[in-house]
């Protein structure tokens, strides 16, 4: 049997728009997440009034910024957002301090840090253990 070579280019096409879809579906679910949004995030995550620092975070599909660099020696508020947020980093959780949340779908929380000591590292992370992001006190 001879094959149609109107068929293989439908196949190919059929195969390159599935791949486009699962891309596009996955980008969406993630929340876009990459390095570039850590990047521009990171550049204004943190912000100090009246002698506390505060520590923004954004909750989708993971945190951004994957790395929040803090000043030690000084009272900290973690601040956490979130925006339609149904997935496991709404279950958020610091293991070495013992904080767990669970995080509203949409709006943000404020999480008392204490203060901490230069060369700190605490690790912020999902239920599942699945997303995270490190704030690092110097």
């Amino acid at each position: 049997m001879k094959e149609n070579p109107e068929s293989k280019i439908t196949v190919y096409l059929f195969l390159i728009v599935i791949v486009v879809i699962l891309f596009v579906f996955f980008k969406v679910v993630s929340g876009g997440n990459n390095a570039e949004q850590n990047e521009v995030l990171g550049a204004k995550n943190t912000v100090t009034v009246e002698g506390t620092q505060y520590l923004d975070v954004t909750a989708k599909g993971g945190y951004a910024p994957s790395v929040i660099n803090a000043k030690a020696g000084m009272e900290t508020i973690l601040r956490i957002k979130t925006s339609s947020t149904f997935d496991c980093s709404s279950a958020f959780n610091i293991p070495k301090l013992n904080i767990r949340k669970n995080l509203p779908p949409t709006g943000s929380i404020e999480i008392a840090l204490g203060v901490q000591t230069a060369g700190t590292k605490l690790l912020g992370t999902c239920s599942m253990g699945m997303y995270s992001f490190n704030m690092i006190f110097n």
